[in-house]
Protein backbone atom coordinates (compact mmCIF):
# COMPACT_ATOMS: atom_id res chain seq x y z
CA UNK A 1 0.00 0.00 0.00
CA UNK A 2 1.33 3.35 -0.63
CA UNK A 3 1.72 6.03 1.73
CA UNK A 4 -0.57 8.94 1.67
CA UNK A 5 1.55 12.03 2.88
CA UNK A 6 -0.72 14.12 4.46
CA UNK A 7 0.90 18.12 4.48
CA UNK A 8 -0.13 20.53 7.16
CA UNK A 9 -1.34 23.24 5.49
CA UNK A 10 0.76 27.23 5.71
CA UNK A 11 0.27 28.98 9.37
CA UNK A 12 -0.89 25.50 10.96
CA UNK A 13 2.33 24.15 12.04
CA UNK A 14 2.83 22.84 15.54
CA UNK A 15 4.60 25.85 16.56
CA UNK A 16 9.11 25.75 17.46
CA UNK A 17 11.59 26.67 20.41
CA UNK A 18 9.83 23.97 22.46
CA UNK A 19 6.48 25.16 22.37
CA UNK A 20 3.61 23.48 20.58
CA UNK A 21 0.56 24.95 19.09
CA UNK A 22 -2.39 22.40 20.27
CA UNK A 23 -5.36 24.63 19.21
CA UNK A 24 -5.52 21.89 16.23
CA UNK A 25 -4.74 18.93 18.15
CA UNK A 26 -8.36 17.90 18.98
CA UNK A 27 -11.17 18.87 16.33
CA UNK A 28 -13.53 15.90 17.15
CA UNK A 29 -16.84 16.62 17.84
CA UNK A 30 -18.72 14.52 19.65
CA UNK A 31 -20.07 11.14 17.34
CA UNK A 32 -16.00 10.45 16.11
CA UNK A 33 -15.10 7.32 15.12
CA UNK A 34 -11.49 6.48 15.08
CA UNK A 35 -10.61 2.69 13.55
CA UNK A 36 -7.42 1.61 14.80
CA UNK A 37 -4.93 -1.28 13.36
CA UNK A 38 -3.89 -2.89 16.63
CA UNK A 39 -0.50 -4.33 16.53
CA UNK A 40 1.88 -5.88 19.23
CA UNK A 41 3.39 -4.17 21.72
CA UNK A 42 6.53 -2.48 20.57
CA UNK A 43 5.54 -3.04 16.74
CA UNK A 44 6.45 0.39 14.68
CA UNK A 45 3.43 1.24 12.62
CA UNK A 46 5.67 2.33 9.89
CA UNK A 47 7.09 -1.28 9.70
CA UNK A 48 4.30 -3.03 8.28
CA UNK A 49 1.76 -0.89 6.23
CA UNK A 50 -0.11 -3.79 4.05
CA UNK A 51 -1.43 -5.75 6.96
CA UNK A 52 -4.69 -4.81 8.22
CA UNK A 53 -7.33 -7.75 10.29
CA UNK A 54 -10.17 -4.97 11.26
CA UNK A 55 -11.51 -8.16 13.26
CA UNK A 56 -9.29 -7.30 15.85
CA UNK A 57 -9.51 -3.53 15.36
CA UNK A 58 -9.94 -0.84 18.16
CA UNK A 59 -12.62 1.30 17.98
CA UNK A 60 -12.20 4.98 19.71
CA UNK A 61 -15.45 6.56 19.86
CA UNK A 62 -16.52 10.05 20.82
CA UNK A 63 -19.14 10.52 23.19
CA UNK A 64 -20.49 13.46 25.47
CA UNK A 65 -21.22 13.08 28.88
CA UNK A 66 -17.49 12.54 30.32
CA UNK A 67 -16.10 13.41 33.14
CA UNK A 68 -17.82 12.87 37.28
CA UNK A 69 -19.93 15.87 36.26
CA UNK A 70 -20.85 15.16 32.96
CA UNK A 71 -19.24 18.66 31.59
CA UNK A 72 -16.81 16.60 29.27
CA UNK A 73 -15.84 13.99 26.77
CA UNK A 74 -15.38 10.18 26.58
CA UNK A 75 -12.85 8.72 24.44
CA UNK A 76 -14.13 4.92 24.67
CA UNK A 77 -12.64 2.22 23.60
CA UNK A 78 -13.84 -1.17 21.30
CA UNK A 79 -12.30 -3.85 20.18
CA UNK A 80 -13.82 -5.50 16.88
CA UNK A 81 -14.95 -4.90 13.78
CA UNK A 82 -17.94 -2.90 14.16
CA UNK A 83 -19.27 -0.63 17.01
CA UNK A 84 -21.98 -2.32 18.14
CA UNK A 85 -20.79 -6.01 18.14
CA UNK A 86 -17.15 -4.87 20.09
CA UNK A 87 -15.65 -6.02 23.33
CA UNK A 88 -15.21 -3.03 25.96
CA UNK A 89 -11.40 -2.06 26.45
CA UNK A 90 -12.37 1.13 28.75
CA UNK A 91 -12.55 5.02 28.37
CA UNK A 92 -10.39 7.99 28.59
CA UNK A 93 -12.60 10.97 29.96
CA UNK A 94 -11.26 14.25 28.52
CA UNK A 95 -12.64 17.97 29.46
CA UNK A 96 -11.69 21.75 28.38
CA UNK A 97 -11.69 24.30 31.78
CA UNK A 98 -12.73 27.06 28.64
CA UNK A 99 -15.10 24.52 27.04
CA UNK A 100 -13.27 24.84 23.96
CA UNK A 101 -10.35 21.95 23.15
CA UNK A 102 -8.57 24.64 20.84
CA UNK A 103 -7.84 26.08 24.05
CA UNK A 104 -7.37 23.83 26.84
CA UNK A 105 -7.49 20.18 27.65
CA UNK A 106 -7.25 17.78 30.28
CA UNK A 107 -7.70 14.02 31.73
CA UNK A 108 -10.43 14.26 34.36
CA UNK A 109 -10.46 10.39 34.92
CA UNK A 110 -10.76 7.09 32.64
CA UNK A 111 -12.80 3.56 32.96
CA UNK A 112 -11.45 0.22 32.69
CA UNK A 113 -13.03 -2.70 30.54
CA UNK A 114 -16.32 -2.90 33.01
CA UNK A 115 -16.93 0.84 32.73
CA UNK A 116 -16.19 1.64 36.19
CA UNK A 117 -14.84 5.12 36.42
CA UNK A 118 -12.14 6.88 38.14
CA UNK A 119 -12.19 10.05 38.56
CA UNK A 120 -8.07 12.38 38.03
CA UNK A 121 -9.01 14.68 40.40
CA UNK A 122 -7.42 17.31 39.98
CA UNK A 123 -7.89 16.85 36.21
CA UNK A 124 -4.49 16.74 34.35
CA UNK A 125 -3.51 19.66 32.09
CA UNK A 126 -2.61 18.23 28.39
CA UNK A 127 -2.75 22.01 27.09
CA UNK A 128 -3.81 25.38 28.23
CA UNK A 129 -4.31 28.53 26.11
CA UNK A 130 -3.42 26.73 22.89
CA UNK A 131 0.13 25.94 23.95
CA UNK A 132 2.12 23.16 25.26
CA UNK A 133 5.75 22.70 26.72
CA UNK A 134 8.04 20.07 25.09
CA UNK A 135 9.64 17.50 26.99
CA UNK A 136 8.54 19.35 30.15
CA UNK A 137 6.10 16.94 32.50
CA UNK A 138 2.78 18.75 33.60
CA UNK A 139 1.66 17.01 36.70
CA UNK A 140 -1.93 17.47 38.87
CA UNK A 141 -2.29 14.82 42.12
CA UNK A 142 -0.67 11.49 41.78
CA UNK A 143 -0.97 12.00 37.49
CA UNK A 144 1.67 13.51 34.95
CA UNK A 145 1.94 13.95 31.52
CA UNK A 146 4.89 14.39 29.19
CA UNK A 147 4.29 15.96 25.60
CA UNK A 148 6.81 14.84 22.55
CA UNK A 149 6.74 15.90 19.26
CA UNK A 150 7.04 13.74 16.65
CA UNK A 151 7.68 14.48 13.06
CA UNK A 152 6.93 11.72 10.25
CA UNK A 153 4.87 9.25 11.69
CA UNK A 154 3.87 6.37 9.79
CA UNK A 155 0.21 4.74 10.25
CA UNK A 156 -1.59 2.74 8.13
CA UNK A 157 -3.91 5.75 7.48
CA UNK A 158 -1.04 7.40 5.94
CA UNK A 159 2.50 9.63 7.14
CA UNK A 160 1.87 12.85 9.17
CA UNK A 161 4.22 15.12 9.14
CA UNK A 162 3.82 16.29 12.49
CA UNK A 163 1.97 14.90 15.36
CA UNK A 164 2.49 15.05 19.52
CA UNK A 165 2.45 12.22 21.92
CA UNK A 166 1.08 12.63 25.19
CA UNK A 167 2.65 10.10 27.61
CA UNK A 168 0.71 9.29 31.13
CA UNK A 169 1.72 8.06 34.26
CA UNK A 170 -0.10 7.66 37.00
CA UNK A 171 -1.32 5.20 39.74
CA UNK A 172 -3.23 2.11 39.72
CA UNK A 173 -3.71 -0.48 36.57
CA UNK A 174 -5.49 2.36 34.59
CA UNK A 175 -3.69 4.73 31.23
CA UNK A 176 -0.41 5.00 32.95
CA UNK A 177 1.68 4.30 30.51
CA UNK A 178 -0.15 4.74 27.69
CA UNK A 179 0.54 7.09 25.02
CA UNK A 180 -1.97 8.70 23.19
CA UNK A 181 -0.90 10.54 19.83
CA UNK A 182 -2.80 13.23 18.24
CA UNK A 183 -2.37 14.84 14.56
CA UNK A 184 -3.65 18.81 13.85
CA UNK A 185 -7.17 18.30 12.16
CA UNK A 186 -7.32 14.77 12.55
CA UNK A 187 -7.18 14.05 16.31
CA UNK A 188 -5.89 10.91 17.29
CA UNK A 189 -3.42 8.98 14.91
CA UNK A 190 -2.26 6.32 17.53
CA UNK A 191 -2.78 4.59 21.08
CA UNK A 192 0.01 2.75 22.77
CA UNK A 193 -0.76 0.64 25.90
CA UNK A 194 0.61 -1.61 28.11
CA UNK A 195 -0.88 -4.14 25.84
CA UNK A 196 -0.87 -3.18 22.01
CA UNK A 197 -0.13 -0.24 19.65
CA UNK A 198 -2.65 0.51 17.98
CA UNK A 199 -2.16 3.11 14.28
CA UNK A 200 -5.24 4.93 12.63
CA UNK A 201 -6.82 3.26 9.62
CA UNK A 202 -9.89 5.77 9.54
CA UNK A 203 -11.47 8.29 10.93
CA UNK A 204 -15.04 9.35 10.11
Amino acid sequence: MSLLLLFACAGGGLGSNEVIDASELWPAGEGTLYTLRRLDLGTSPGADTATLDLADAVLAYVEGAGCADASGWRLTLRAGENWDGGEPLGALHLVSADGDPAVSLALCGHEDALAQFSAVDPALPWWAGGTVQEAVATTAGDWSVTATRISELATYYGVFPETVTFTLAGPGDGPSGWAVTLAPRVGLVMLQTSTYTGDLVDAR
